[in-house]
């Protein structure tokens, strides 16, 4: 992960990975355990992670 990211562009990440995941799962043809969908909601968890760790304890509410 790039640590010189800020957390804007961290919270604009987890938008667009969020949309990606619901439109791979929403897709009738898929399963949970599709390769993309794992994949896509591995790194959704750990953008989500970094921003905790980066972002949340400078606002004590976040964004």
């Amino acid at each position: 992960m790039n640590k010189n990211r800020n957390c804007k562009t961290i919270k604009s990440e987890i938008e667009l990975y969020k949309e990606k995941l619901n439109s791979a799962v929403k897709n009738e043809g898929i399963s949970l355990v599709d390769k993309e969908v794992i994949e896509l909601s591995q790194h959704l968890d750990e953008l989500i992670v970094e921003y905790t760790k980066k972002c949340m304890k400078k606002t004590s509410g976040g964004d």
